[in-house]
């Protein structure tokens, strides 16, 4: 491997090290050792844990060899629940951004535009989204965690119903609520979880008559 056609090959080195003792050191497809790790994606410079598969040298040109460009080796590879990887000065670990992504419900865009963001303050991603957090509560921009029944046990009315009476009240209270990706089951259905921001007094309203249009 000739570490000049690879962007960041410290961070990639570290990453290496790090996927073929996850895997113990077993090739993806053959099972037999490992030596090397192959871009999912086919980019150098994505070195996201999530896009390193472990493959042993002779796997991994048969991979990148023209003819097999279009078969999908790898579109059942599990990718790590945790690693412990090593720090690296000015960034983050993937896992540190896998977990804020699942948390915000964040688009891959998002989490770079972000990081740029970060790093132009001397940041790493963690820390500026600890920041902006604690700069909106400061400023009253954080929001008002709501729990909103969008799927009842009755046939009354159904999730898009619910949708719809979210939409309507957000308009006629000038409020913004954001649906997360959490749900827990109550006595009358399913409900997801909102974060809701606006004028304080228009979250109450907004709150007391979305209970008596859903409940």
């Amino acid at each position: 491997m000739n570490k000049q056609n690879y962007p960041n090959h410290y961070e990639l080195k570290v990453k290496r090290k790090a996927i073929l003792e996850y895997y113990g050191h077993k090739c993806y497809l053959c099972n037999n050792e490992a030596t090397q790790v192959h871009h999912i994606d086919e980019n150098r410079g994505n070195h996201n844990v999530y896009n390193l598969v472990p493959l042993c040298h002779k796997c991994h040109r048969m991979v990148h060899k023209k003819e097999n460009k279009n078969k999908n080796y790898f579109s059942n590879f599990k990718a790590p629940n945790a690693l412990n990887i090593p720090k690296i000065k000015g960034k983050d670990n993937d896992e540190d951004k896998h977990k804020i992504s699942l948390h915000f419900r964040a688009s891959d865009v998002w989490i770079q535009g972000a990081t740029a963001r970060a790093e132009r303050l001397g940041l790493n991603l963690s820390e500026y989204i600890r920041s902006t957090i604690a700069k909106d509560f400061e400023e009253g921009h954080m929001g008002k965690n709501i729990w909103i029944l969008i799927n009842p046990d009755n046939e009354h009315w159904d999730e898009k119903f619910a949708q719809e009476e979210i939409s309507r009240l957000s308009k006629r209270w000038n409020v913004k609520a954001v649906s997360t990706s959490q749900t827990r089951d109550s006595g009358h259905g399913q409900e997801r979880l909102f974060i809701v921001s606006g004028e304080p007094e228009a979250v109450k309203e907004y709150e007391s008559e979305l209970e008596e249009a859903l409940y």
